[in-house]
């Protein structure tokens, strides 16, 4: 009846094959069902399948999808691009010269997560024109990002 509606459940599909195919030859199977004789043993081989082959290709399904990237996209003004550019360029002189775009990111985060209960908010914060900021060491409890380097000011999109 899935046939007629839709798709066959594989598994269910081999089963009842297999219990007809005790009292009906597959090739006479094979003219009363909308499958050929091929089709009809390729599902009898699925029963040759491990029992656990289902729970154990989601499990590595699960494991490769926890591992796989995320794509992220961010829009910037251009200053605040330029900003984002010098912040990349200090930490990459920090990593090790292979490193990935998002392991500088991460790094960069990793910094201003390490401060974030030290430094006040944002927005309780005002810079010389009057705008919030938070400035935040990047390198984290160890000193300045990059030596003696400025600390990166961190502020809302928009208000540069």
């Amino acid at each position: 009846m899935n046939h007629l509606r839709g798709q066959p459940v594989p598994d269910r599909l081999a089963s009842l094959v297999h219990d007809l195919n005790r009292e009906i030859a597959l090739d006479d199977l094979a003219s009363m069902l909308p499958w050929s004789q091929a089709q009809l043993r390729d599902s009898l081989d699925l029963l040759k399948l491990p029992a656990d082959l289902s729970r154990r290709l989601e499990a590595q399904v699960a494991a490769q999808s926890a591992q796989a990237p995320i794509p992220v996209t961010v829009v910037m003004l251009p200053k605040e691009h330029e900003a984002f550019e010098q912040a990349m360029a200090r930490v990459r002189q920090q990593l090790e010269k292979g490193a990935r775009q998002g392991e500088l990111w991460a790094h960069i985060c990793r910094g201003y997560l390490g401060k974030a209960e030290k430094v006040p908010r944002p927005d309780l914060l005002e810079d010389t024109e009057g705008g919030p900021v938070a400035d935040v060491n990047l390198a984290g409890a160890g000193g300045p990002a990059c030596g003696e380097a400025a600390p990166v000011v961190l502020r809302p999109l928009g208000e540069l």
